[in-house]
């Protein structure tokens, strides 16, 4: 039960900071529309795959695997058209979390 509760506080923290971070992109307009609204959506299906879960719904871990990776996607876009370069410790350090998170979603 302890690791549920850590996911789920783990799950909606990641989701509530890439929701704020696409938020502020969007209304900055730092980097093209398209990347912030990957981003918005990766973290919707992340928070809804943390509700999906709780209530014992089919296909939670598909959610979260999707939510994952249009995190990553958006990531990769903002790195390319920020800085013209993809920064690998970056993208190492969200691959290492999505893979502690699916873990947990494991479990």
């Amino acid at each position: 039960m302890v690791f549920k509760i850590v996911f789920y506080a783990l799950v909606i923290a990641y989701a509530v900071l890439m929701m704020i971070a696409g938020t502020v992109q969007f209304k900055n307009k730092s980097v093209s529309m398209v990347s912030p609204l990957i981003m918005i959506f990766g973290s919707l299906l992340l928070f809804s795959s943390t509700i999906m879960m709780y209530l014992n719904r089919p296909f939670t871990l598909m959610y979260l695997i999707a939510g994952l990776v249009f995190i990553h996607i958006s990531a990769v876009i903002n790195g390319m058209q920020m800085h013209g370069k993809l920064t690998y410790k970056h993208h190492f350090l969200r691959v290492m979390l999505s893979m502690v998170l699916i873990s947990l979603a494991l479990i």
